[in-house]
């Protein structure tokens, strides 16, 4: 199942408009959670398993 991040988090201005979301799979948004956004921004945004 995924889960819907931010790019942009609410609280820095972004918004719910899908131009700013996108789809993680749990492991991947935890793993969004822990990092900036700036390096979060640099790791690639396809992951295959």
């Amino acid at each position: 199942m995924a889960e819907v991040h931010h790019i942009l988090p609410l609280e820095h201005g972004g918004s719910h408009d899908f131009s700013n979301l996108r789809s993680l799979c749990k492991p991947c948004h935890s793993r969004q959670s822990a990092l900036d956004g700036d390096r979060w921004r640099q790791q690639p945004r396809l992951y295959t398993y």
